[in-house]
């Protein structure tokens, strides 16, 4: 996980390296994929606190170019630690085993762009005038199943990102995570949309920071009474101003 924030701005990104054997450098390509994302998301900010352009039209001019962007940046680094001497972002067979996805969220205090390449899950709660509302920013891949998934390892991998640009108004927040968290809760319909509602009871309780404390226990636990995949949870939580 990589994060960065300022009083403008909260940039959160997940990648979730896979577990097969070989996929022996997925480490270092998550965390070259999460390095690579905040550095764009953070470049894409200005625009994006600035623009008055409607959703819809920011959401298609983005996805002509910002998941290639990240495709391509991610190529050439993972090519340059497999020993490529090129300055290419071209596909190539090495980066295979470097396999991951990729989570990325920008908060500003109008707007929000959310960003997924694979599979885990972006939930957003909002609150407002008492009501709450829960979702996930994007709906459950209908072609992805057990551990099967889209990763930026993959020829063309650009073409299975997805992006979201949306308004926010109230107080909200925001969970990005790996899919051994949804995996490892129990429960119907949805258990993964209770999260929200438990995350804000814990920042009422012990505070933002206290709240983010207690994760990697929460996570660790969560992980061993569910399927034991690795689980990491990012979590931005903005009040609106008076």
């Amino acid at each position: 996980m990589q994060h960065y924030a300022d009083e403008q701005m909260a940039i959160v990104a997940v990648a979730d390296g896979h577990g097969d054997p070989k996929y022996s450098s997925s480490e270092i390509g998550a965390q070259i994929a999460v390095d690579i994302a905040c550095e764009l998301l953070m470049e894409l900010s200005e625009e994006i606190m600035q623009t008055s352009r409607p959703l819809r039209q920011l959401e298609e001019q983005l996805m002509v170019h910002f998941p290639q962007r990240i495709a391509w940046e991610w190529n050439r680094r993972v090519r340059q630690h497999a020993g490529h001497t090129d300055d290419s972002g071209v596909w190539h067979k090495d980066v295979s085993r470097y396999g991951t996805t990729l989570l990325g969220a920008l908060i500003t205090s109008k707007r929000g762009l959310f960003f997924q390449l694979g599979d885990g899950d972006i939930l957003l709660m909002k609150e407002r005038d008492g009501a709450r509302q829960t979702e996930r920013v994007f709906p459950l891949h209908d072609d992805l199943y057990g551990s099967v998934t889209h990763s930026l390892c993959q020829p063309g991998s650009a073409r299975y990102a997805r992006i979201k640009a949306i308004e926010l108004t109230g107080s909200q927040i925001m969970v990005l995570s790996s899919d051994g968290v949804s995996d490892s809760l129990q429960g119907e319909p949805d258990p993964y949309l209770d999260v929200g509602p438990w995350m804000l009871s814990r920042v009422n309780e012990a505070g933002f920071k206290g709240a983010v404390a207690g994760l990697p226990s929460w996570l660790s636990e969560l992980s061993l009474r569910g399927n034991g995949d690795d689980a990491t949870m990012g979590l931005i939580y903005w009040r609106s101003k008076p």
